[in-house]
């Protein structure tokens, strides 16, 4: 099976990217608790335990009424050495029997020290990132292929920061930069407050901020280790069935009925009415007093009279006339 592997940097010298990862990590170990707490009866308690195995360290698993995926939340690296390092790590461990994928980057800045007024430090500031999405990029050009995030953190435990704190008294020419910047490469953006507050906000909102949207991204995510749940993959399939049908049944009533005409009757149709033409084309014409006469004489044959016959002529002159 497969483990999709999700980058999230930058480390060095940036404390929000390792508050942002503890918290992804302990937002999604606790909400497997919980699902093993609800099962606990129908589980067996290998399974139990097999499920604990893989949320340590960087990994955890993403659950939901669609899918089951495994997730390995790993850092980038921007020294080439330690990259290498970390590639020889990856080949140790997919001898689990898990093939380790490339799907997800997750861009950590300090929101609150990337205010351009405001002194700031390289190595967390917003700026930072340029590097760090090159130097992923030429790692792996599929990273990040399902899942791509700029992360902005701050940690108010008493009300957000106002927008000017964050991006500096242009702070609408600012946010318009960043997010200029991640539509470029692909990202989305979000800026996240990681307080004990802001953990727990938004996450039933419909439209979700902050950490709650983070997760929403995460959990909705279809990643390549996904595994369909049983139950509902025989519902798509029925539902599937069920709507090809109806498709069907509905081209089949709007099928035109019209019947086109036998070609074979079309020339006999065409050959009769040419020789009726012909016919009426060699006919003589006739005078109106010779053709009152031809219906005068039909008339009388339908009737018995002969041409010939005398003393009646004149009534039935009367009679037809």
């Amino acid at each position: 099976s497969n483990l999709s592997v999700v980058r999230i940097g930058p480390t060095h010298d940036n404390i929000s990217c390792t508050i942002l990862k503890n918290a992804i990590l302990d937002h999604f170990h606790k909400k497997e608790q919980q699902q093993e707490a609800a099962a606990a009866a129908k589980e067996s308690k290998d399974s139990q335990q097999n499920n604990r195995t893989l949320a340590t360290g960087g990994r955890f698993q993403v659950s939901n009424r669609y899918f089951k995926a495994k997730l390995l939340l790993e850092s980038i690296e921007q020294d080439a050495t330690q990259q290498q390092e970390q590639n020889a790590e990856e080949m140790k461990q997919s001898a689990d029997g898990l093939f380790h994928k490339e799907d997800g980057i997750i861009l950590v800045f300090d929101a609150a020290q990337s205010n351009p007024d405001l002194p700031m430090s390289m190595a967390a500031s917003f700026d930072s990132l340029d590097s760090v999405h090159d130097n992923a990029m030429k790692t792996s050009a599929k990273t990040g292929e399902l899942l791509r995030l700029v992360v902005g953190v701050t940690v108010q435990e008493h009300g957000a920061m106002e927008p000017w704190e964050l991006r500096g008294k242009a702070y609408e020419q600012e946010y318009s930069r960043r997010i200029m910047w991640c539509l470029d490469r692909g990202y989305e953006y979000v800026e996240a407050n990681l307080s004990a507050k802001g953990l727990t906000e938004g996450h039933d909102d419909r439209d979700k901020e902050g950490f709650a949207r983070i997760v929403e991204a995460i959990s909705g995510t279809v990643w390549s280790s996904a595994i369909m749940e049983p139950k509902k993959t025989k519902q798509l399939k029925a539902s599937f069935t069920k709507e090809r049908v109806a498709v069907q049944e509905k081209e089949k009533d709007m099928k035109n009925p019209y019947v086109p005409p036998d070609p074979s009757l079309l020339g006999q149709v065409q050959l009769e009415s040419k020789v009726e033409e012909k016919q009426s084309l060699e006919e003589p014409s006739l005078s109106d007093e010779q053709r009152a006469e031809l219906a005068k004489q039909a008339l009388l044959k339908e009737d018995g009279i002969n041409d010939d016959s005398k003393g009646n002529e004149d009534n039935v002159d009367d009679q037809y006339l």
